[in-house]
């Protein structure tokens, strides 16, 4: 078993996992024209990303992308994020440069407004908007002297929430889809066993573990029979994701090695892959009981690429990837799986009239879901909030937190009833002027929300789009006009500050690169402004509380960014 060597730590390096992040990146190079050249572990030849310009900004720009990457010292690990980043910096620029004819991002010229109407107008949607503000925010204090006011800008500007629907397949048609690729997949496997056959002159038992050398050196071996080619691995990776209603996502099958599948009996096993996005490593149980199982299919494709994969001699981690066709360069990606789809469909003689016109590993996994709920299984990788969104078909209008929204409906009418004491003189200072305003807003609020931080009086929505539900996250809180912190607040403020402190302490690239320090700065600043003794006498079940809420909502919104 090829799992490769220790790193100089002792610690094992994600190359020497079971699975492979097939984006990550190895060695990121600027050429001379200002390009990034990039080596991954998924693909065997260096790939171009082109400039993101040519003028000053872009240089600027180019240096921050380059430290941003976990070979210089940042925390970006896949390649996609990274040429995304690329892609946003270019429009962001091209903006500048036609609007307002700025070429430097040091310009004096160049105002905080003229910024934030760049980041808008990258895109519509507001994921790329919120990855190329967090981006800057962290860019502008290496480039500018006053870099810290944009930042602050940047950091306390509202982008708008984005509702993605997962639609997914419906039962019947995931059958049909399972029972259409089934074929191809079956006539691979009697293929690669008669070629095994062939080149040893005889059929083995043991003909799926049969070593590449041995086939290689045997006196009857063809090349051509252990080829591997497209027509073989797409249906494998549709059928691999509705079997057994696992429903890994593309980057995890994309991420499978021969080192994947560890048996643990004659029947059931683990399958471990990587889910890139997050970096997790998962280890999944799943049963093995023929061709037709999670870990039957994947030993099957170890078996088959075996030979090809011997032959490739490029890299520990891209010569053990299962999903890489014969001299191809990269595991195969939804382009490939649906350009043979819809050829496919084309030559098929009378297909179910159930099958789509497209495959998405989005809608397998939403079908895997929902057939497996039936039998109590979770799909590989669902968290229980992300298993909450696919089977909800949209996301919710509020951050989900058991038990916790049971008690919103209260909250609005205790606020009110604290204001209104307030209101009738049952304090031992009158109120500023500031204050009375704030009891005015809360008091006449339709609905409000305790969000953690602050005392929400959008019931949770966007401050600007009531039919959106808000993704500003704990640190927007503070800057919003639709936020008040009053004394109901102090045991989530001490929560966040508690659950910052947790990050700082165990995940220092987050703390670096997120927004916990942010958080954790005005979260301690908002407790200082309140009598010490109530910040003290603050109930441990209510921080506790607090710090799950805060803790839901910043992981929440942070996924998003």
């Amino acid at each position: 078993m090829r799992l490769g060597k220790e790193s100089n730590n002792g610690r094992r390096s994600r190359s020497d996992a079971r699975g492979v992040h097939v984006n990550f990146v190895t060695r990121a190079e600027i050429d001379a024209k200002g390009a990034f050249v990039v080596d991954i572990r998924g693909e065997s030849t260096s790939r171009r990303i082109e400039p993101v310009g040519s003028s000053v900004a872009a240089a600027q720009l180019t240096l921050a992308l380059q430290k941003k990457l976990t070979i210089n010292g940042g925390t970006w690990t896949s390649s996609e994020t990274f040429a995304n980043h690329v892609y946003y910096c270019s429009i962001f620029l091209q903006k500048l440069e036609e609007q307002h004819d700025i070429h430097d991002l040091s310009s004096p010229r160049l105002t905080t407004e003229m910024v934030w109407e760049a980041v808008l107008a990258v895109s519509q949607q507001g994921g790329p908007q919120r990855n190329l503000r967090s981006f800057l925010a962290d860019s502008f204090p290496l480039i500018r002297c006053d870099g810290d006011t944009f930042e602050e800008v940047l950091n306390a500007g509202r982008l708008r929430t984005d509702v993605y629907k997962r639609v997914g397949y419906e039962p019947s048609v995931a059958d049909a889809i399972e029972a259409f690729v089934k074929p191809f997949v079956a006539a691979w496997y009697t293929r690669h066993r008669a070629a095994v056959a062939a080149a040893l002159g005889e059929q083995r038992k043991d003909w799926l573990s049969v070593p590449a050398e041995i086939l290689i050196r045997a006196e009857n071996y063809s090349r051509s029979s252990f080829f591997v080619t497209i027509d073989d691995l797409v249906p494998a990776m549709i059928l691999l994701s509705l079997v057994d209603n696992k429903g890994p996502n593309l980057s995890v099958m994309r991420s499978y090695t021969s080192d994947s599948v560890e048996r643990s009996n004659s029947g059931a096993g683990f399958a471990t892959g990587v889910k890139a996005r997050n970096k997790e490593l998962l280890r999944t149980p799943a049963p093995a009981r023929g061709l037709f199982s999670y870990l039957g299919l994947l030993e099957f494709l170890t078996a088959a690429t075996r030979v090809d994969r011997h032959l490739r001699r490029h890299s520990d981690d891209f010569d053990r990837l299962l999903f890489v066709r014969s001299r191809g360069e990269k595991t195969i990606d939804s382009g490939s799986v649906n350009s043979w789809w819809k050829r496919t469909l084309l030559r098929a003689d009378k297909p179910d009239q159930l099958l789509p016109p497209s495959i998405s590993f989005q809608k397998t996994r939403k079908a895997a879901l929902l057939r497996a709920r039936r039998e109590g299984q979770d799909v590989i990788g669902h968290s229980t909030a992300m298993k909450r969104v696919y089977s909800a078909d949209a996301v919710p209008d509020v951050i989900t937190v058991p038990l916790l929204l049971q008690t919103q409906a209260a909250v609005a009418e205790q606020w009110r009833g604290r204001i209104a004491g307030l209101a009738e003189g049952k304090r031992a200072e009158p109120l500023t002027a500031a204050e009375e305003a704030a009891a005015d807003t809360i008091g006449s609020a339709e609905a409000i929300m305790d969000v953690g931080v602050a005392a929400c009086i959008t019931n949770g929505q966007a401050p600007d789009d009531q039919d959106l539900p808000c993704g500003l996250g704990p640190v927007g809180c503070f800057t919003c006009p639709k936020g008040f912190r009053t004394p109901e607040v102090i045991p989530g403020l001490i929560g966040a500050v508690q659950f910052t402190e947790n990050i700082r302490k165990y995940d220092p690239a987050e703390w670096l690169d997120g927004e916990a320090a942010k958080l954790n700065v005005l979260a301690q600043k908002s407790l200082d402004q309140f009598p010490q003794h109530l910040v003290e006498s603050a109930l441990p079940i209510a921080i506790d509380t607090g710090r799950l809420l805060v803790a839901c909502a910043y992981s929440e919104t942070r996924s998003n960014a």
